[in-house]
């Protein structure tokens, strides 16, 4: 497995979030043609997983254009999902490889506390293109202790199937404070 912060932008001001705290600097991103060299590195050294995150990776859509163009690897891609419009929907169907991965910190009330009013329903409403288009998807999880009982039940896990989620992530929460 490999893991790529394909980028420092993001769309959301999440609390605690690591990657605007310890990805700090503004040297020039990943370009395409050095993530398709990387990949084809990656493939001839036999792995076959390559998650790519952000920031938020969306805003990268050459990235993932180039992610596509190895359908031997599986690519899950975290997203807070805001970005995921129909035209993205229609690239995920098209290219299998690439998984959707959600980003929640549970219900309703847990996600918009941490990212911010209106994600969760976004989630809720791009879950069903998805679904319409047949797309393989997922959700990451950060685990805190707020959460923990929660995403960990039982109900949690079976209500996230009901609605189509196939893949699962869970993430410790790792406190980071500036400095």
């Amino acid at each position: 497995i490999l893991i790529i912060s394909i980028t420092r932008r993001c769309n959301l001001n999440c609390s605690g979030c690591y990657s605007k705290l310890l990805h700090t600097d503004t040297g020039a991103e990943l370009s395409p043609q050095r993530l398709r060299e990387i990949l084809a590195e990656a493939e001839a050294l036999g792995i076959s997983i390559v998650l790519l995150a952000g920031g938020e990776p969306l805003v990268r859509r050459e990235i993932l254009e180039v992610a596509a163009g190895f359908p031997r690897l599986i690519f899950p891609v975290f997203t807070n999902g805001l970005l995921l419009d129909s035209e993205y929907t229609r690239f995920f169907a098209k290219n299998p490889h690439l998984i959707p991965v959600l980003s929640l910190e549970g219900g309703q009330a847990e996600t918009d506390f941490r990212r911010g009013e209106g994600v969760y329903q976004n989630f809720s409403e791009v879950i069903k293109d998805l679904k319409a288009e047949h797309v393989f998807w997922g959700i990451s999880v950060t685990l805190t202790s707020q959460n923990f009982s929660q995403v960990l039940s039982e109900n949690f896990g079976k209500a996230m199937l009901a609605l189509g989620c196939r893949l699962f992530f869970y993430v410790e929460y790792v406190p980071v404070a500036q400095g």
